[in-house]
C-alpha cells in the first residue's frame, strides 16, 4: 500500500482552488488593477502544477503495475469517459445559448466532430486538460523505464528541450502542443516521487527555500515572463514554492486544516470538472442577462465554482448505484 503523502493533499487543494479562482474572471477586455497580477500568476503555473500531480501519483502508485493495456483501460474511463460525456452534454448544451458566446456552434457533424477531436474548440473548454494527460498517460511507462535506467540527466533536458522550442507548436488536433509542452511536468512529478519521497525530509529548512524561490520568481516574473524558457522556469519554480509551503504547514502541525486537505485530496479532480460549467452558465447569465460589472460576476463565479461541485459530490455520494457516476470523476 503506497503511504498515505499529506504535501500532496496540500498541493492538489491548492492547484484546485487556484483553477476554480482562474475560471472565476469574466472575459473582459481589462481587469482592475489588482487582479490583473493575480490572473497572470495563477495561469503561469497552475496547470503545470496539475501535471506534476499526475506524475508523481503515477509513480508513487507503481507505476504500470498490470500489462498495459489494462492500465490504458483504466485511465481511459477515469479521463476519457468524463471527456466524451461532457463534451456531448456541453455542446448541446452551448446550442442553445450560442448566439451569447464568443465561439458559435451549429447543428452539424463536422461542429460536433471538431468539438471533440479538438479540445481548444471543445463547449466545455476545460477538458483540454483530460484527453492531454491521458495521451501522456499513454507514453508514462516509458518515464518509468527510464528512470530505473538512470537516464535522468538526457530525458529532462530532452523533455525541458521540447517545452522551450515545442516543435508541435500550433498543431492543436487533440491538443498535442499540449502533450509536448506539458509531458516536461509530469517527468518532474515522477522525478519528486522517485527521489524526494523516499526520504523521511523533503527538504531541509524549508523556509530558506521558499525565500529563495520568491526572490527567483519576483525576477522571472519582471525580466523574463515573455520568453519561452521564462514560462518553464515560473512553472517550475512555482510548484518548488508550494510544494516547500506545504512541507512548512507540515513542520507547524496546523491539524485544524487538515479537514481542508482531507476534502480537496479527495474531490480535487471532481471539483475540476464540475466547477467551470456551473460558473459559465451563471458567468453568462450575470453579464448577458443582467450586465453586472467584474466585481460581483468574479464573486459569485467563485462560489458558484466551489459550492456547486460540492453539492453534486455531495449528493451522489449517498448514491452509490448512480450509473454516471464515473462520468464525472466519482
Amino acid at each position: 500500500m503506497k503511504a498515505h503523502i499529506r504535501e500532496m493533499d496540500i498541493l492538489k487543494t491548492v492547484g484546485c482552488f487556484l483553477v476554480i479562482v482562474g475560471h472565476s474572471f469574466p472575459a473582459m477586455a481589462d481587469y482592475p488593477l489588482l487582479f490583473k497580477p493575480l490572473y497572470i500568476y495563477i495561469y503561469s503555473f497552475h496547470l503545470p502544477l496539475f501535471f506534476f500531480l499526475s506524475g508523481f501519483l503515477f509513480y508513487s502508485s507503481g507505476g504500470v503495475r498490470s500489462n498495459y493495456i489494462n492500465f490504458i483501460g483504466k485511465k481511459f474511463t477515469r479521463l476519457m469517459w468524463p471527456y466524451l460525456f461532457l463534451s456531448v452534454i456541453g455542446f448541446f448544451l452551448k446550442l442553445l445559448v450560442t448566439q451569447y458566446t464568443v465561439r458559435h456552434v451549429d447543428l452539424s457533424l463536422n461542429s460536433f466532430i471538431d468539438n471533440l477531436v479538438f479540445p481548444w474548440h471543445n463547449a466545455m473548454q476545460h477538458l483540454w486538460f483530460l484527453q492531454t494527460l491521458f495521451i501522456i498517460f499513454t507514453i508514462s511507462p516509458a518515464f518509468s523505464y527510464t528512470l530505473e535506467k538512470k537516464q535522468v540527466l538526457l530525458v529532462s533536458g530532452i523533455l525541458i528541450m521540447l517545452n522551450i522550442f515545442n516543435p508541435a507548436d500550433n498543431i492543436s488536433i487533440f491538443n498535442i502542443e499540449g502533450v509536448v509542452g506539458y509531458a516536461v511536468y509530469f517527468w518532474l512529478g515522477c522525478l519528486a516521487s522517485r527521489y524526494i519521497v523516499k526520504h523521511t525530509v523533503f527538504v531541509v529548512k524549508p523556509k530558506y527555500h521558499i525565500i529563495a524561490s520568491i526572490i527567483a520568481l519576483g525576477v522571472l516574473y519582471s525580466f523574463f515572463f515573455h520568453t519561452s524558457y521564462g514560462h518553464f522556469l515560473i512553472a517550475s519554480l512555482n510548484i518548488w514554492l508550494w510544494l516547500c509551503l506545504a512541507i512548512l504547514y507540515r513542520n507547524y502541525n496546523m491539524d485544524w486544516l487538515d479537514a481542508i486537505w482531507d476534502y480537496g485530496g479527495k474531490y480535487y479532480f471532481q471539483m475540476y470538472l464540475l466547477s467551470w460549467p456551473a460558473q459559465e452558465i451563471i458567468g453568462l447569465f450575470l453579464i448577458k442577462a443582467c450586465g453586472f460589472g467584474f466585481l460581483i460576476v468574479f464573486i459569485l463565479r467563485l462560489l458558484v465554482g466551489i459550492l456547486v461541485p460540492m453539492a453534486i459530490c455531495h449528493l451522489l455520494a449517498g448514491k452509490p448505484n448512480f450509473k454516471y457516476k464515473s462520468a464525472i470523476g466519482l
